[in-house]
């Protein structure tokens, strides 16, 4: 309703009428129906917190209830509505109140509290008579009441003198309300005729309230069904965003193997293509020989001279099988068996795998690293120390040597293989450490090779949770390093 500018006074009108209908039920002596009627004006009066109307419609309601004779309930309204209506400056409803406590104690032969509360309405009475004489005409029913009480109080009391005064004043003024009531009378018929207009207006305010009242509630239920479908709509967006995202991620897992794979058909087609090429000439040198040695082409002697490059070309060829077994291994994932190794001791038996290279070539293996204990897996690191040696002792100069260091970094250790040798370029270093097959260099002694051991070699370091990296020059030697967990 506050939505409607007029309706908090339409309420008020609508209350007004109910008094006025409650008070006319109260004059036929309908006094049940006017007590239920004062009883609902005085529920709106409370919750509306308006103490004056609470005042006046608890006087209302407890003067009815003394007319049905409910002493018990009519005193605590009437000493309620007393105190309210002095509070709010009500004087008329407290005049009244005051009187008709006064009646209910005669009533109940209380003889001291009836005289208290009619001498204060007599007080009261005077003082409204005092404040403008016109008061004296419009509280005269309040006067007649008043005389008439305080003439049987005296009566009762012995004071006949009092008594006798009191009842001619009330005979008076009973007299005079007789002529009033016949000018009232003619005021009621118009009364009747306004309050049976006013009603008709009231029932086309409800009329108009309901209509309202009905619009809003459309309006309320449209507005519900518009936010119940947002709500679906944007659960619905949301679903259809998170599936969105969903096959995004997918297609991007799937983009991202699509090119894994593609890269892996890459480096197997180049690696093929490079361990076809170098697996080719040295079989064919091979080949060649023992036919022309079969055919006793070659003499004894000349064969002997040849076989220590027979020799080579069969350690070479070892090398790229074994490297090629293993990376085929790698790629199937072979599971990871790590164990506690003595790294020092392991060096040592591989350096002994390459004893008839490095005296070819006159080279030395200078061995510095303490006997650490590494976590690692057995055959990766066989893997890992097989092809940095085999590369340090290839492109190594003859006459030199190559040196291997050991180094504690508390929970690592790195292992440095350090050569005098040719040397790597940047591109090479580059390709290394972007995980790319590359085309290995000739070694400085002819020695061939597929490239595949550097690759292998830093797969494997990673796999075993280390890092491997290479510090090189061009024709100024190079370093191998590699750490390894110690546990």
């Amino acid at each position: 309703l506050k939505q409607y500018p007029d309706a908090e006074e339409h309420i008020k009108q609508i209350l007004n009428m109910m008094t006025v209908s409650a008070l006319i039920d109260q004059e036929q002596n309908k006094i049940d129906q006017a007590i239920e009627k004062f009883k609902t004006i005085l529920d709106s009066a409370r919750s509306k917190k308006e103490d004056a109307w609470i005042g006046i419609t608890s006087g209302n309601l407890a003067y009815c209830l003394f007319l049905g004779k409910k002493y018990e309930e009519a005193i605590p309204l009437l000493e309620k509505d007393i105190l309210l209506s002095k509070r709010t400056f009500q004087l008329g409803s407290a005049i009244n109140s005051e009187i008709t406590l006064s009646e209910i104690y005669f009533s109940l032969k209380d003889q001291q509290k009836s005289f208290q509360y009619i001498d204060s309405a007599k007080s009261h009475l005077n003082l409204l008579t005092t404040i403008n004489p016109a008061n004296f005409r419009i509280y005269m029913n309040e006067r007649y009441r008043t005389a008439k009480l305080l003439g049987m109080l005296y009566f009762n009391k012995g004071d006949i003198i009092n008594s006798n005064n009191y009842l001619v004043k009330s005979v008076a003024l009973e007299d005079s309300l007789r002529q009033l009531n016949k000018v009232g009378e003619f005021k009621n018929i118009l009364q009747n005729i306004q309050f049976d207009k006013q009603m008709i207006e009231v029932n086309e305010l409800n009329s108009k309230i309901k209509e309202k009242q009905l619009q809003l509630n459309q309006i309320i239920l449209i507005a519900v069904i518009l936010t119940i479908t947002l709500i679906a709509i944007l659960f619905l967006v949301r679903k259809i965003s998170k599936v969105n995202r969903s096959l995004n991620e997918k297609n991007a897992i799937i983009n991202e193997q699509n090119h894994s794979l593609e890269k892996i058909n890459a480096d197997k087609d180049r690696l093929f293509s490079i361990i076809s090429h170098d697996l080719r000439g040295p079989v064919s040198t091979i080949q060649a020989l023992m036919k022309a040695f079969s055919e006793k082409r070659i003499p004894l002697q000349d064969f002997e001279t040849l076989l220590p490059g027979i020799v080579k070309n069969t350690n070479n060829l070892s090398n790229t099988l074994d490297n090629l077994l293993t990376w085929s291994m790698s790629k199937n994932g072979i599971q990871l068996v790590p164990e506690q190794i003595n790294i020092n001791q392991h060096i040592l038996q591989i350096l002994a795998l390459f004893e008839e290279q490095m005296s070819l070539k006159k080279i030395t293996a200078q061995n510095n690293c303490p006997d650490f204990e590494v976590f690692a897996d057995k055959n990766h690191l066989d893997v890992i120390l097989r092809n940095l040696l085999n590369n340090a002792i290839k492109f190594s100069y003859p006459n030199t040597t190559i040196e291997i260091d050991g180094f504690d970094h508390g929970d690592r250790i790195e292992i440095r293989i350090i050569d005098h040798g040719m040397g790597m370029s940047k591109d090479q270093l580059d390709k290394v450490t972007n995980n790319e097959l590359f085309k290995s260099g000739t070694g400085t002694s002819g020695e061939k090779g597929s490239g595949l051991g550097l690759q292998l070699v830093k797969e494997f370091v990673e796999k075993n949770g280390g890092k491997f990296y290479i510090e090189s020059k061009d024709q100024q030697g190079t370093t191998m390093c590699f750490t390894i967990p110690k546990f």
